[in-house]
């Protein structure tokens, strides 16, 4: 699977998705198999703000935590270093398990080079991909 939009994903994971949550900016969709999928919408920038509403609404479903999730993230969509500090390495980094980031932008994963040189200090298990299968494969084995 090549294309990251949100109807992409959604056929893909349609017969597992238990719930999701919809925001201006992103999409977490909750799966039967513990996987949460978030989808970044086209053309926006992500911001520290942003990503604290994020927080605050999953903060108030503790039932799913630890969060193993596959982040999908397409062409034309920036991630603040605020933000990625802030999942990473900050406050939001105690909701989450394990994340694998699927993307072909070359952007992001230059961007997240820093990030991979200090994986030793992220309290959970990180790794970025190229299609959605390997993640889900990855992400799966993370939930054992």
């Amino acid at each position: 699977m090549d294309s990251f939009d949100a109807p992409t994903i959604i056929n893909h994971i349609r017969n597992s998705i238990e719930d999701c949550i919809t925001l201006e900016k992103v999409d977490y969709y909750f799966a039967d198999n513990g996987i949460t999928y978030i989808v970044f919408k086209k053309h926006n920038q992500i911001e520290l703000s942003d990503s604290l509403k994020e927080y605050e609404k999953l903060k108030k479903r503790s039932e799913i935590f630890p969060l193993s999730l596959i982040l999908l993230i397409e062409p034309l969509v920036t991630v603040s270093s605020e933000v990625i500090n802030f999942w990473t390495y900050g406050e939001g980094s105690k909701l989450i398990k394990s994340e694998a980031i699927v993307s072909n932008d070359l952007g992001l994963k230059i961007s997240m080079i820093p990030v991979n040189r200090e994986l030793d200090n992220i309290p959970f298990a990180l790794k970025i991909f190229d299609s959605i299968e390997a993640a889900e494969k990855w992400t799966l084995h993370q939930l054992i």
